[in-house]
């Protein structure tokens, strides 16, 4: 039998006071016993520095669930050439908690404070091939990414 798997406060601090000191600024937490999994199910910390380059699930089409049980996260949709769309703000406690990705989506996730959230979908887990990652958009580490992920937390909060 399979342990007991719990999302409580403990795991929730935890993971928070480890997004802190990694380089990424997010510490995930894996439900799922191996990248092989037919369901993939994670507990994200992020902090505001965090950037994930907006990217999408095509050439292995897959939808994400997120929602958010501490913070707050703006999740931000793209064109097919990096015009921002539209945006979900979701936060903990709130109206909107948590929101679908569709397969193939441009999109990306910025926490607007110390955040914590559930991601689901479909595994197994297979890296993203580089034609789903933006090429009109910096690469995660390279020097263009924070002034893009400003430009970016701008847009939020103008919408």
């Amino acid at each position: 039998m399979k342990a007991l798997k719990c999302i409580d406060s403990s795991l929730i601090k935890e993971l928070s006071t480890a997004a802190r000191v990694n380089t990424r600024l997010r510490q995930h937490y894996n439900f799922h016993e191996s990248h092989d999994d037919p369901c993939q199910r994670l507990v994200v910390a992020m902090t505001p520095g965090s950037y994930i380059q907006p990217h999408r699930h095509f050439a292995y089409p897959k939808d994400e669930l997120f929602v958010v049980l501490q913070g707050k996260v703006g999740v931000i949709f793209f064109s097919e050439l990096g015009k921002m769309e539209s945006v979900c703000a979701l936060e903990a406690g709130n109206q909107t908690l948590g929101c679908e990705i569709p397969a193939g989506t441009w999109h990306t996730a910025i926490a607007l404070e110390e955040s914590v959230f559930l991601e689901v979908k479909a595994g197994p887990y297979i890296p993203l091939p580089e034609n789903d990652r933006a090429s009109w958009a910096p690469i995660e580490g390279s020097t263009e990414a924070c002034g893009y992920l400003e430009q970016l937390r701008t847009y939020l909060h103008l919408t």
